[in-house]
């Protein structure tokens, strides 16, 4: 606490001179400083003799109210709920509409702890960037939507001897056909068959990534937005 610029203890009478003074603080902290009391709102203050001027200032901490409210959009079947996710405005964890108290200031909107999904940032965040800036009193909302990405599934044929060539094999996901390099969008979280049409002459084997079955017309079940490539080999056997 200062009297014009020579430091004094707080709540202790100082005796002056008469005449007009200056009150105020050495360094606010990056509080909101508001000086009332005897003394104007710019901290002067006029002593004559026998006055007793007694000056208060008041430090309020700047925030503003955020509230970040997320909407789960499971179209592809899609089974994350609200709670899956982690959102945070900069580095203040918050929880999906409970409004929250934080420094004014640009901060970044996030969410973190589950993949396979699209993010949707409306509101007082920037849609593009995802930042978010609020001043001293100021109430700011943002609406996260998360939409499911399907699961894709993508077939590769191989023909090893004879003549038989991969566009001769018919490859099925489920029920639908899938030539030689096609993919295919499927539900997350659901069984899905993969099979083909057998040729006479020709033993077939499945390989590829983890999640491909281990035998031709088995199941997979992908996660929200993981992609898979299996390779279906046909051996001709004499």
């Amino acid at each position: 606490m200062q009297i014009n610029t020579g430091n004094v203890a707080q709540g202790t009478p100082i005796p002056e001179n008469t005449g007009t003074y200056t009150i105020g603080e050495a360094d606010s902290k990056g509080y909101i400083e508001t000086i009332g009391g005897d003394c104007a709102a710019n901290g002067t203050v006029t002593v004559a003799k026998g006055d007793n001027k007694v000056c208060t200032i008041t430090n309020d901490f700047p925030f503003f109210t955020v509230t970040v409210t997320k909407v789960m959009n499971n179209i592809h079947g899609g089974n994350n709920v609200v709670g899956d996710f982690n959102l945070s405005v900069g580095p203040y964890a918050v929880t999906s509409g409970v409004p929250k108290k934080v420094a004014v200031g640009t901060y970044l909107v996030n969410e973190s702890g589950v993949g396979g999904y699209d993010g949707e940032f409306i509101g007082d965040c920037n849609t593009n960037t995802q930042l978010l800036t609020g001043a001293n009193g100021e109430t700011k909302a943002c609406t996260i939507t998360n939409t499911d990405i399907e699961p894709n599934i993508t077939l590769i044929k191989k023909v090893v001897g004879g003549t038989a060539l991969p566009s001769d094999f018919i490859m099925h996901i489920d029920t639908s056909n899938v030539v030689n390099g096609g993919s295919k969008l499927v539900t997350s979280n659901s069984p899905h068959t993969i099979s083909e049409d057998q040729k006479p002459g020709y033993t077939g084997a499945i390989t590829g990534d983890a999640k491909c079955p281990t035998t031709l017309g088995g199941a997979v079940t992908l996660d929200e937005g993981v992609a898979i490539t299996c390779t279906i080999t046909n051996t001709f056997t004499p």
